[in-house]
């Protein structure tokens, strides 16, 4: 364990005693861990740092360090309280500079790095005609928080496309199907697709020409510049399931990354 780690620890001990963390109030962001496929962590809005929860083996460790300073304070030897309340307040200002609402501020360069590799995914619709489980609908594999699609098994031809309002330049597509709880519940076989040239139909509009990127492997798919593969401005997605299966379906992000502004 850190040396700096331990000393903040011991004062986080003390900081909870004084002033509780409220839910009401948190002075930091969630950000998406683009390597995590959806993971979030804190990150302090102040200094941008990111933030992580206390380990129990350093609360310990804290707990017994803490006694041991408190035990050899001359204030409580002479059973003085005033002494030991000011150099209380003294160390409580203090921590403005180390804790952040219970967590510790640390130095964590993956992920400094992947904070930066945030997906921007534009403005979109979303049609499948996948049978959607419940309220697991299609909107929810596209949005940027903690949710995603879930649907009965799928068949041969099956689809899930995503419809830009506006075309625009593609850089990086990841998409990530099933779950932790749910491993079993991926795309055993489907292909990516772009496309172009929007049309109506009863189910919404759909794009009438695509091309193929690549196939899923192990339930996921990253495909880079794709802006360099691809001649024209996109306007759809669609994930194609390439052969039945008797498993269900979670489609747990679709991640896209611009490369420039959707175009006017």
């Amino acid at each position: 364990m850190e040396p700096n780690t331990r000393r903040t620890t011991w004062i986080h001990l003390l900081l909870s005693l004084y002033a509780p963390v409220s839910s009401k109030r948190t002075p930091f962001n969630l950000a998406k861990n683009a390597r995590g496929g959806g993971h979030r962590r804190p990150i302090c809005v102040k200094c941008k740092a990111p933030l992580r929860l206390l380990d129990p083996s350093e609360a310990a460790y804290g707990a017994r360090l803490a006694w041991k300073s408190l035990d050899k304070m001359r204030c409580l030897r002479k059973r003085s309280a005033i002494p030991f309340l000011g150099f209380l307040i003294t160390f409580l200002l203090f921590l403005n500079l180390y804790i952040e609402d219970g967590y510790v501020l640390l130095k964590d360069d993956d992920f400094e790095e992947d904070s930066v590799d945030i997906p921007d995914n534009p403005p979109a619709s979303m049609h499948t005609n996948i049978d959607v489980f419940e309220s697991y609908d299609a909107a929810k594999a596209y949005s940027t928080v903690d949710e995603y699609f879930w649907g009965k098994p799928p068949s041969t031809g099956d689809f899930f496309v995503v419809v830009f309002n506006k075309s625009t330049k593609i850089s990086k597509i990841k998409i990530a199907t099933g779950s932790d709880d749910r491993q079993n519940d991926v795309l055993h076989h489907g292909a990516l697709e772009v496309g172009e040239k929007l049309v109506g139909t009863k189910k919404g509009k759909q794009c009438s020409s695509y091309i193929t990127l690549g196939e899923f492997k192990n339930g996921n798919i990253e495909v880079q510049d794709v802006d360099h593969k691809i001649a024209f401005d996109i306007e759809c997605v669609r994930i194609v399931v390439t052969a039945s299966q008797k498993e269900w379906l979670i489609i747990r992000s679709i991640s896209l990354w611009t490369t420039q502004p959707p175009s006017q």
